[in-house]
């Protein structure tokens, strides 16, 4: 492919340089050598030849550079860096083994979110990057909104009003950039 290729750059030159312009090297039509002579005719009529096999050999180098250097355009998709000022929304359930939890105002549930990471041990109010809180009465789930694609590690609360004791669960969730709403259930022990 390569000795086309030349063969047909060597080609090209010479069309580029006029119509006096002859390959003489068999070498350069075979391409097992870049080297070439050109003869031009002057106005005498005497033929003088040169070797112009470096001219070529520079022309072909920057046309390779050339073509090795374009760049297809890709649409590039901006990193997934976890945060705030997003689009996304999860939304948290929670069970107690098979049993769904429901929100008391008296006891609010509430979801403690940690950006940038997929675990993180004793998450809480004080070193959590944001925390939600659920503002309504008998609702299962909670919502964590405005949030940016990327990993974050959330911790869910769950008061249960029968033994008046609140449970904890914690997952490690990466939510994907084509998505707007992701649904997940916890268990809280």
């Amino acid at each position: 492919e390569f000795r086309i290729y030349f063969l047909m750059m060597i080609k090209t030159l010479d069309r580029l340089n006029g119509e006096g312009l002859e390959i003489l090297s068999e070498k350069a039509r075979d391409c097992k050598s870049v080297e070439a002579i050109r003869c031009i005719s002057s106005g005498s009529g005497a033929k003088t030849c040169r070797n112009h096999s470096g001219v070529k050999v520079i022309l072909l180098f920057v046309l390779l550079i050339c073509f090795g250097s374009c760049k297809k355009k890709y649409q590039t998709i901006p990193p997934c860096v976890a945060g705030n000022g997003g689009l996304i929304q999860v939304v948290l359930f929670a069970n107690h083994g098979s049993t769904p939890m429901y929100n008391y105002l008296s006891h609010p549930d509430t979801a403690f979110v940690k950006y940038g990471t997929l675990s993180f041990t004793q998450l809480n109010k004080s070193n959590c990057d944001t925390f939600y809180v659920s503002d309504f009465s008998m609702r299962d789930h909670i919502h964590c909104t405005n949030l940016k694609c990327g990993n974050y590690y959330f911790v869910r609360t769950a008061y249960d009003s029968v033994t008046n004791v609140t449970y904890y669960g914690g997952i490690g969730l990466t939510v994907d950039p084509s998505i707007t709403e992701l649904d997940h259930t916890m268990i809280v022990n």
